[in-house]
């Protein structure tokens, strides 16, 4: 026995030795290198042990938990119910360690596996159990796979329990779970006010945090009573810092969706400025920053706060501080005192490299003219220590600093030079180029010296794309400053010593300075010759190209030289005429050729169309997308007046449909015509009698004449038009607009074709019917997109006599991008101020929408609408819509369509 012993503890310091040699040799050891799911799957048969082994035990399930969060791999359903029904043996085991290890697997796999409720009953005895430890934590993996019908049938006592138990930890965890619940479950957890109410008066900090956001996510739809909550909690009743942090979030959430900033919640940000807990002083200064209705008076006191916090022993607090005031540099640069400047001067020099870049990047927004030079050299000491990313995030910097003072280019281009001499890899080297050529192109007067810095550049330039893009611009700017000659040397080391991208683009670069100055001529003709037999093909081309030139006339000199009048595309086209044409005699004229871009056509590619997209380009070529104003001659006869507005084109057939048919909605005074365009594509079918039947269920709307096609062959597209009687909404005055939606059939009779003679077939047909999508006639049909140039001076001029305003949430979308391009399309108005332009990941965003109502007399009225909208705690975009125009009945209607 004792032998055996002693092999094994051998054994165990063999191994020991040997992982201890692996992770000197490797840094990156990882102990579970090569880890298989299935033979892991296998051994969960230990638990069921009668005697459990607790190492063996703690391994294993260290490497479940391993492959499911350290290698991301999945479990299937029968995998996740297998391993799950397995480890819930381990309730039988009383050791502590073992017990949280079950427990955090069972939280993993509970969302998966099948068969959960089998472990139900262990885990409630453990939610009353006086372990505080095993209460909260059979909480969490509950609240993992429990429904709504669970929760209010069994599981709602425990939890309204659990979260004013005394234990704070206990307390916590029945407070995050609830909040998981809450996506399925709001309509029971809104019953627990009471109990939420009394863990918000809790003595523990991280339970009043806890308690605070889920307080709001039951109220957050509830504008009032959110606001009641904030001014509740603002009397000082909070001890928590973090749940006064969550309060100033709040807090600026309800100032900055208020269409006026509200005086008293103002002020309790600005109370908390002077809180004494940093993390709170930063929270209500970083809120006030990021408000937009703010002026520099507002933001004085939130800039003093974080003038102090850059002074912060704390790295996260010096960190916030200079970010916080970095974004606020690109808003407001006179926001930011010249004490404040001073102080992020030394953080140039701080420890922690990510707060002196952003130092350094918010200094380069807000310096004045007069200390450029002082913050250049802070600069060059700086660079070389930082990262790659952190030194892109400088030049963009430098960069806005020279547009921002043009006559420090040259003091601007020394340090662009410097960091081009200094280390950095392809995309630091291309940023700083780029903000050379950006000087270059603003500051005439740096022409000169930045060639110069980028001839240096390129003598041992590492990146050909860089060698060449110099070359390109050398080529165009050198020939023009005052002394060309000088760059002829650093262009013809390009030919001798780089590759062949390179010295084809030295080659042409070259030849442009020979083209400009006839003094250089020679000089180049000579350089031109060395490159004729050049072992590239491309190179040998240029050099053969550019020398002929230069030797032949003047005239082809000054082709080369000076910009063509003409367009390529048509000198190209009346060449090959003049080249076809019996007319050689006579020389070309250069002056006959039409300066106006003319489309050439092109036999092979009308060819290829008409077999590929023909059908398409059919269906869109007739003049189905008019301007309200512009008359349709197929409906002169008709006597409808003039036409008010008109949709975009619809396609209500699938595109691989034999006969494609699209629409278009007119709107006219008193009718509303559909005018659909039916495409035949097949070869084989020949149609006839075509005509659109259109039924609705609204009696407003009454079809009132239809027109037929008589045939309609292979590859042919025409018109049916189905005039529809309608309401006026002026009629109505306004208090509503009716809407419809139609349900058309495409009736036909289709002859066969014999596609070898042409030969139709004759006989007699019975009618066919073929469904088309739904055609909705909806409030954006009556307006049209008209821009407004300056949308706030229009809004401030209609005024707020004629002002409607709706609140409400879009189920149907889950980001404001979403929201935006919904809205738009409902309203069928213009975006104005570039608002459609939003990042989905935004939480808020702020829509301008503008345009005319055209369904009224004189004309129609001009419409504003201004939209609010933010992502809620149920993933859904709730909105705020002001409309405003000359006629309050119209705003409100169309304030509330969304709920018509």
């Amino acid at each position: 026995k004792g032998s055996v012993i002693q092999t094994r503890r051998a054994f165990g310091m063999a191994h020991l030795e040997r992982e201890k040699k692996l992770k000197d040799e490797d840094e990156y050891y990882l102990p579970f290198q090569g880890l298989k799911k299935g033979s892991v799957i296998q051994n969960v048969r230990m638990f069921s042990s009668p005697k459990i082994n607790t190492r063996e035990c703690y391994f294993l399930l260290t490497k479940i938990l391993y492959i499911l969060t350290g290698k991301g791999e999945d479990f299937t359903q029968d995998e996740a119910t297998t391993v799950f029904i397995a480890v819930t043996k381990l309730f039988q085991s009383q050791d502590v360690g073992l017990r949280r290890m079950m427990y955090l697997l069972l939280k993993e796999l509970g969302p998966k596996a099948e068969e959960t409720i089998m472990a139900f009953a262990s885990l409630v005895k453990d939610v009353n159990s006086p372990n505080e430890v095993n209460r909260a934590n059979s909480i969490r993996v509950i609240c993992g796979f429990m429904d709504s019908k669970l929760l209010s049938q069994t599981m709602e006592r425990y939890l309204k329990q659990a979260i004013v138990d005394k234990e704070p930890y206990v307390a916590s965890a029945a407070l995050v779970s609830t909040s998981h619940l809450a996506s399925h479950s709001m309509e029971i957890i809104k019953r627990w006010t009471t109990e939420l109410q009394e863990a918000l008066n809790s003595m523990n900090p991280m339970v009043q945090y806890h308690a605070l956001g889920l307080l709001h996510r039951i109220k957050c739809r509830d504008r009032l009573a959110v606001i009641k909550l904030i001014k509740s909690l603002s009397k000082g009743s909070l001890r928590s810092h973090l749940g006064h942090s969550l309060l100033i979030r709040y807090t600026a959430q309800i100032i900055e969706e208020s269409s006026e900033t509200d005086s008293e919640l103002f002020a309790y940000l600005e109370t908390c400025l002077h809180h004494k807990s940093e993390l709170v002083a930063y929270e209500a200064a970083r809120q006030i920053c990021a408000l937009t209705r703010v002026t520099e008076k507002d933001v004085r006191s939130a800039v003093a706060v974080l003038q102090v916090l850059l002074g912060s022993g704390k790295a996260t607090s010096r960190f916030g501080a200079v970010k916080t005031l970095n974004k606020l540099a690109t808003r407001m640069p006179n926001a930011i005192s010249s004490s404040c400047a001073f102080d992020m001067e030394s953080l140039i020099s701080d420890v922690n490299r990510s707060v002196a870049t952003l130092a350094i990047t918010t200094l380069l927004k807000v310096e004045t003219e007069n200390n450029v030079d002082k913050l250049m050299k802070h600069i060059s000491s700086f660079i070389p220590d930082i990262s790659e990313e952190d030194k892109l995030v400088v030049v963009e910097g430098v960069s806005a600093l020279s547009n921002k003072y043009p006559k420090k280019y040259n003091t601007i281009m020394q340090y662009l030079s410097n960091m081009l001499r200094g280390e950095g890899g392809k995309d630091y080297k291309s940023a700083v180029v780029d903000a050379i050529l950006g000087i270059v192109k603003k500051v005439p007067e740096s022409k000169e010296l930045g060639l110069e810095h980028l001839c240096e550049f390129i003598e041992d330039c590492e990146y050909p794309i860089l060698a060449t893009k110099i070359l390109h611009l050398i080529g165009s700017e050198g020939p023009n400053t005052t002394s060309p000659s000088k760059y002829i040397r650093y262009i013809y080391n390009r030919i001798v010593l780089e590759n062949e991208n390179v010295r084809a683009s030295a080659v042409s670069a070259l030849a442009k300075f020979g083209l400009k100055h006839a003094e250089l001529r020679p000089k180049i003709i000579t350089l031109l010759k060395r490159s004729l037999h050049d072992t590239d093909d491309e190179v040998r081309d240029r050099a053969t190209f550019y020398h002929r030139i230069l030797a032949s006339s003047e005239a082809a000199q000054k082709l080369m030289v000076n910009k063509l009048s003409v367009p390529l595309q048509n000198l190209e086209h009346d060449l090959q005429e003049y080249l076809q044409s019996d007319s050689q005699e006579v020389p070309f004229d250069v002056s006959s050729v039409a300066t106006t871009v003319t489309k050439v056509f092109d036999p092979k590619q009308a060819a290829m169309d008409s077999k590929k997209k023909a059908p398409t380009a059919v269906a869109h070529s007739p003049a189905s997308v008019k301007k309200g104003g512009e008359s349709i001659p197929e409906l002169e006869p008709f006597g409808l007046g003039p036409k008010l507005a008109s949709s975009r084109v619809l396609e209500v057939t699938e595109s691989e449909a034999a006969f494609p048919v699209s629409v278009v909605k007119h709107l006219f005074p008193a009718h509303l015509v559909l005018q659909f365009t039916v495409v035949n594509t097949l070869e084989e079918a020949f149609l006839k009698d075509v005509s659109v039947a259109v039924t609705s269920k609204n009696p407003q709307f009454r079809v009132l004449q239809a027109t037929k096609l008589a045939t309609l062959s292979f590859e042919e597209s025409a018109h049916v038009f189905v005039i529809i009687g309608r309401p006026s909404s002026s009629k109505l005055n306004f208090e509503s607009l009716p809407v419809a939606s139609f349900s058309p059939q495409l009736l036909y009779c289709l002859h066969e074709v014999d596609t070898k003679t042409g030969e139709v077939d004759e006989s007699d047909i019975e009618q066919e019917e073929f469904a088309l999508d739904e055609i909705a006639f909806s409030v954006s049909d009556y307006m049209t997109r008209a821009k407004a140039s300056n949308f706030a001076g229009a809004w401030e001029h209609v005024g707020e006599d004629g002002q409607a305003v709706t609140t409400f949430s879009l189920s149907t979308v889950s980001n404001v991008l979403q929201g935006v391009q919904e809205m738009v399309k409902f309203l069928g108005l213009a975006p104005c101020d570039d608002s459609e332009v939003v990042e989905a990941s935004k939480t808020k965003h702020i829509l301008y929408l503008s345009g005319k109502f055209v369904d009224a007399p004189d004309g129609g009225y001009n419409i504003l609408a201004r939209i609010r909208m933010r992502v809620t705690a149920t993933r859904a975009v709730g909105m705020e819509l002001t409309v405003r125009s000359t006629n309050l009945a119209l705003s409100n209607t169309i304030a509330n369509a969304m709920f018509a």
